[in-house]
């Protein structure tokens, strides 16, 4: 079954993003995603509902960075 979403930029810091992936469809659960921009490129880093700030330290996100963005 396809279930159709929606992406929109939540927030930019500098380097790294979050996009909310909404679901438009029932039974269908919406999810951020986490990017990161290198050499001009944003590439995803992780997605998912249960991401916490110190998962996006541990891949590389300023600590502050992480919780503004998780926040």
């Amino acid at each position: 079954m396809h279930r159709e979403r929606r992406a929109s930029v939540e927030q930019v810091i500098d380097d790294f993003a979050s996009v909310l992936f909404g679901c438009t469809q029932p039974n269908c659960e919406s999810a951020i995603a986490y990017l990161k921009r290198t050499n001009g490129r944003w590439a995803l880093v992780d997605y998912g509902t249960g991401l916490s700030p110190e998962d996006l330290v541990g891949y590389g996100f300023p600590a502050d960075v992480a919780r503004a963005l998780v926040d």
